[in-house]
């Protein structure tokens, strides 16, 4: 089952009565820098992260991003590690997504494109359980730095989970502290696309 989208709001921050800092709307409509108090807490050191980040796509990396409690976007943000495990493109996903009767259904990419299966490890790395999905917030850049959002449909990230035997990172059951859960992304690429690494626009 995929979570619901969030939209995060930033306040907006009246400085003097002559200076107004344009801070409404989205994250991804404002810059923020930010130092980490080694004193904070994960979840207050995973709000204060600065605009953006970017996972390579090899073996090892990892990046920090915030998730979610099932309070959503008006809960504390909860500190997670997204590390690297695998990338595989081809034409065709199978058992990527069920019918109406529960059947599995495979996922078949445009013409000119390939269906790109990044899998994520994600570790809670906070003191409350919580739950994250890279859907919400990844963009997978190419060799040539061309960049492409999560497919839309035609895939369930639950059901490739369920079908690699692993926990779902958003599934009902949250990721407990220190605990490990797997998150499936598919993205549709130009077929000479090259995967290089999923950047995060807004701040995690």
């Amino acid at each position: 089952m995929r979570r619901p989208g969030v939209r995060r709001w930033t306040p907006c921050l009246l400085v003097t009565p002559l200076l107004l800092l344009a801070a409404c709307g989205s994250d991804a409509d404002s810059v923020t820098t930010a130092t980490t108090d080694p004193t904070s807490t994960p979840t207050e050191q995973a709000a204060a992260a600065p605009e953006g980040s970017e996972l390579d796509l090899v073996e090892g990396a990892q990046v920090g991003r915030s998730g979610f409690t099932g309070q959503g976007e008006d809960g504390p943000r909860v500190a997670m590690d997204v590390a690297f495990v695998s990338v595989d493109c081809a034409a065709r996903l199978d058992d990527a997504d069920t019918d109406e009767f529960g059947a599995p259904v495979a996922m078949t990419a445009p013409e000119g494109q390939k269906l790109c299966l990044v899998e994520l490890a994600v570790t809670n790395a906070d003191e409350v359980s919580g739950w994250y999905a890279a859907d919400l917030d990844a963009v997978l850049v190419t060799g040539s730095g061309e960049q492409f959002p999560p497919a839309e449909s035609g895939y369930d990230p639950q059901l490739l989970a369920d079908n690699a035997g692993q926990p779902y990172s958003a599934g009902v059951t949250e990721i407990s502290p220190a605990g490990t859960a797997h998150d499936f992304v598919v993205f549709s690429v130009d077929e000479s696309a090259e995967p290089a690494a999923l950047t995060f626009p807004t701040a995690g």
